[in-house]
């Protein structure tokens, strides 16, 4: 019975127009033809990797070159090619590129003083970036704020706790943030300093002034 309902589909798709045999083609068939926009972080290797780069899914040879791995990318809210990788934890630098031509637009590379989560967000206007970060001095998390044009860091707030991970601009304006609680320094890689006083938490914060109006 499976097999011929098999052979008439067959024979039925034959029969047709090719315009409608596409049309009839499921929606994820359709898009397959499309130019890949799906954004990612990759390297050479994963026991070894020395070549690290970001672009379009399936298209290493538009890839922007990193200086080590990258975390979360985006594509710039102002729709005009260009997109934004920022470093792994714990990590140095954020870059604005042209996925196109591979052009690196703007970049900030931070000092001894702080180090970068690995996650970003844009605020509601898409005209700000919000930056999960570690202050290297006090071990605190903070936000980084930046120009989402220049990539010029503007301000910092606190985050309301240790280990700022995920962070996102939400329809009311405010900022969450997911605090991990979990201490981590550069020095010492991912091993934990603080699991016997950990303390993991979510934080919204006021987009204008940078004060934590809820926890």
């Amino acid at each position: 019975m499976g097999t011929d309902f098999v052979a008439r589909r067959r024979q039925l798709l034959a029969a047709l127009p090719a315009g409608l045999i596409l049309a009839a083609l499921p929606a994820r068939a359709t898009v397959a033809r499309r130019e890949p926009s799906l954004l990612t972080c990759w390297s050479d290797s994963l026991t070894r990797p020395r070549v690290f780069r970001a672009g379009l899914l399936g298209m290493a040879s538009r890839a922007l070159d990193l200086p080590a791995r990258g975390h979360d990318v985006f594509w710039h809210p102002s729709a005009d090619g260009s997109a934004v990788v920022v470093a792994r934890r714990p990590g140095q630098f954020m870059f604005r590129w042209d996925v196109a031509s591979g052009r690196l637009l703007a970049r900030f590379d931070t000092d001894d003083s702080v180090r970068l989560e690995g996650h970003i967000t844009f605020d509601q206007a898409g005209e700000r970036i919000f930056a999960s970060e570690t202050d290297l001095i006090s071990g605190d998390g903070q936000v980084g704020v930046y120009d989402a044009s220049s990539l010029e860091r503007l301000d910092a707030w606190p985050s309301g706790g240790i280990g700022p991970h995920a962070l996102k601009a939400l329809e009311s304006g405010r900022l969450a943030v997911a605090n991990g609680g979990i201490l981590t320094l550069p020095e010492t890689g991912r091993v934990k300093r603080n699991l016997a006083t950990m303390d993991s938490s979510l934080a919204l914060i006021d987009p204008l002034s940078g004060a934590v109006t809820e926890q």
